[in-house]
């Protein structure tokens, strides 16, 4: 998909790496010094604890649970936890090589630092809007003309004006889930709509140990997800993207 279109719709791409034990709060804090030259903005993330009383809600901090580092840009992210790395490129996406690039320097250096923990799951995320323009004077559009994922509603309930799909699959040949959210979205765009295709494809079992596997492993799932988002489009939805 990302080599294909001139403006791929992709707003984030996420790769996921979660560990079966997570590692301790102290080297959680010297994995993430150790990005800083990659990543030289730094946002620590704490975990907030909600608590209903009789004065009502009240939220507290608990403590510090990983950090969230960025570029100069603010368009390439990892996100460091005791259990997880995430890294995350936002638009423009600059295609899957250059990305697959970075997710391997983050990786192997993570790697190093968590000691070769075996891995729990390996997710592959990307997060697509599609930005449909209005005509003249109109302010609707048909969803099902852009995106073939949508709810089966009868015609008695009139037109659809929003929705949202999600829905759980399996892929065998990757032996991996497979979560596709869709939905309407409101649009940074004026005098246009959006709609989210949101493909997820993780896998929990059967976890590649070697670096060689979970390389080819990503690029399957890379593979694949280009198929099902070109499997989700309309001709319509095409056009826009190129």
């Amino acid at each position: 998909m990302e080599n294909n279109y001139g403006r791929p719709p992709i707003t984030e791409a996420v790769v996921e790496f979660r560990l079966l034990a997570p590692v301790d709060a102290n080297l959680v804090q010297r994995i993430g010094t150790s990005f800083n030259s990659f990543y030289p903005r730094s946002e620590d993330l704490q975990e907030i604890e909600f608590q209903i009383g009789p004065a009502g809600a009240q939220t507290r901090r608990t403590g510090l649970v990983g950090f969230k580092r960025t570029n100069v840009d603010a368009n390439e992210i990892v996100v460091i936890k005791a259990g997880s790395l995430n890294i995350a490129q936002l638009a423009p996406y600059p295609g899957w090589d250059h990305f697959i690039e970075r997710v391997r320097r983050d990786w192997k250096l993570w790697r190093s630092k968590t000691n070769y923990r075996d891995l729990a799951r390996i997710g592959v995320r990307f997060l697509n809007r599609i930005d449909i323009p209005h005509g003249a004077g109109e302010v609707t559009f048909v969803p099902k003309d852009y995106v073939l994922v949508g709810p089966a509603i009868p015609e008695a309930f009139g037109d659809l004006k929003a929705y949202h799909v999600n829905a759980v699959l399996r892929s065998e040949d990757l032996r991996a889930d497979v979560t596709l959210n869709s939905g309407t979205v409101e649009s940074p765009l004026l005098k246009h709509s959006s709609l989210l295709l949101d493909i997820d494809i993780g896998r929990i079992e059967d976890m590649p140990k070697k670096e060689d596997d979970i390389f080819e492993f990503l690029e399957a799932v890379r593979l694949e997800k280009n198929r099902l988002f070109e499997a989700c489009l309309t001709e319509d939805s095409r056009k826009l993207f190129l």
